[in-house]
């Protein structure tokens, strides 16, 4: 008999391997940082012996949840950007408040949503931070997420051009530079999380900058990443400046490709789906943060039907407010059916792959994560069906992505380590990560002028 350090028995082992296996009454076995075996529960239990065991019985144990798209800091912000379109939500929102953000208040937001995600059984994130007057934010992020237990790509995101506030635009070299500091600095200091480059957004972002981003990723072997198609006033932008989509732009600048993750692609024709899919261009898609800000729907049947790779985010809580992709898978399958008018449009079992596989592999991790397979790295997530809103659950895989919730989560492994062990967060102090963050948020409404964003419009009563 193999002793292994920890032992997860019982319940439902979702495996998300290619032969996407399910096994009732399972087990997964874990020594070290690494998967060691997953089968049913009376054969492992004959070959392994565990320092710990967890409990799974009344469970499903899933890969641990991909969120390949949020703003950690913007958990600062929660509710402020209610009821407004996505330009005018970053001019008096976003920008206001994220002048007054330096590594302190990144760190705390970054420590909010962390803790956010490991309630709703996130094991690894993409973070875009895009706020760089204070030059050791980006890495008050990389520490806040390596702290937390958490797997995670932060990349810093440049912004050289646009109407933008002074404080956030860098001269393109400068950006660049300071991107490759970055990843120099702390890459070394962590196999889990690792800083990537980005550029913001189309209209932020010069071709120059894209260039030298998407350089700098190669050289490196990271991703690259870019907001892309979100809105419709961005598609009309681009096709009166470039006499293009958005995506034949971004093609015509050679910035697309199989180490390419775009955010959002609300706005993309057949066509252009068809060019991601030539392409090997991944997408993030973001169904909650596109209906907060009224962006539009997402053709997800389309990317799906042409084989491109996506993965689920929230995106920032801002656009949000919150970090739960349990609500984030739920709306990736709703909104497409009644916008398909098709009850078929979208299968649980499809947003089960997006969150967990589908999101690993546009991260570029899909050989180490992802799927809960002997070799790859032990990260998990065990989730009961037990309470109320799950009971009864004749189908675990649509009890998933229907109704459960993040207070279903009992625990959650990254890297063979307890981050969430039942329902107690263990590498991070809550009530101090809470108050902090309650208090940095309130500074920084104070300072920024923005309190009146706390009040709400006045209800309108029609008799």
């Amino acid at each position: 008999m193999r002793n292994v350090s920890l032992f997860v028995r019982g319940g439902t082992v979702i495996t998300m391997n290619p032969s996407r296996e399910v096994v009732e009454d399972g087990a997964v076995a874990i020594e070290g940082t690494t998967i060691v075996a997953v089968g049913p529960r009376q054969e492992l239990e004959r070959s392994y012996a565990a320092g710990r065991s967890i409990d799974a019985g009344g469970s499903v144990v899933i890969p641990g949840l991909v969120n390949a798209h949020t703003h950690t800091f913007q958990n600062l912000y929660k509710g402020l950007g209610d009821d407004m379109p996505v330009l005018e939500w970053i001019v008096r929102m976003i920008f206001p408040l994220s002048a007054y953000l330096g590594k302190e208040e990144a760190a705390a937001g970054a420590e909010l949503a962390c803790l956010e995600m490991i309630r709703s059984g996130v094991t690894c994130f993409t973070d875009s931070f895009y706020v760089h007057h204070d030059r050791e934010a980006v890495l008050g992020v990389a520490e806040a997420a390596e702290r937390s237990g958490l797997r995670a790509l932060i990349a810093r995101a440049a912004i050289d051009q646009g109407d933008v506030p002074a404080a956030f635009k860098e001269p393109t070299d400068a950006a660049v530079r300071a991107t490759e500091e970055a990843m120099r600095e702390w890459n070394s200091r962590s196999d889990r999380v690792q800083v990537c480059p980005e550029a913001l957004f189309t209209l932020f972002a010069s071709p120059d900058l894209v260039a030298g981003l998407r350089d700098l990723a190669r050289r490196h072997g990271s991703r690259f990443h870019m907001h892309a198609g979100e809105s419709i006033v961005e598609a009309r932008e681009i096709r009166e400046r470039h006499g293009r989509s958005v995506f034949e732009y971004l093609d015509s600048i050679e910035a697309l490709g199989p180490d390419v993750l775009l955010f959002h692609a609300v706005w993309c024709s057949q066509s252009d789906t068809a060019l991601l899919a030539e392409r090997r261009t991944s997408i993030s898609h973001n169904p909650v943060s596109n209906q907060y800000l009224a962006s539009g729907i997402a053709p997800l049947t389309d990317w799906l039907a042409r084989g491109v790779t996506v993965g689920l985010g929230t995106d920032g809580a801002a656009s949000n407010n919150t970090q739960d992709m349990f609500e984030t898978m739920k709306s990736a399958a709703l909104l497409q059916k009644v916008a398909r008018l098709d009850a078929r449009a979208v299968t649980a079992e499809q947003v089960l792959e997006m969150a967990t596989i589908g999101g690993a592999r546009a991260l570029g991790l899909d050989d180490r994560i992802g799927s809960l397979e002997a070799g790859k790295r032990a990260d998990l997530a065990v989730v009961s069906l037990e309470d109320v809103n799950a009971l009864p659950s004749h189908k675990p895989v649509s009890s998933l992505v229907y109704t459960c919730r993040p207070s279903d989560v009992s625990h959650v492994v990254v890297d063979g380590r307890l981050v969430l062990d039942d329902g107690e967060v263990v590498t991070m102090e809550e009530r101090e990560v809470l108050q902090r963050g309650r208090a940095v948020a309130r500074r920084m409404v104070e300072e920024s002028g923005t309190r009146h964003l706390l009040v709400a419009p006045r209800p309108v009563l029609i008799s």
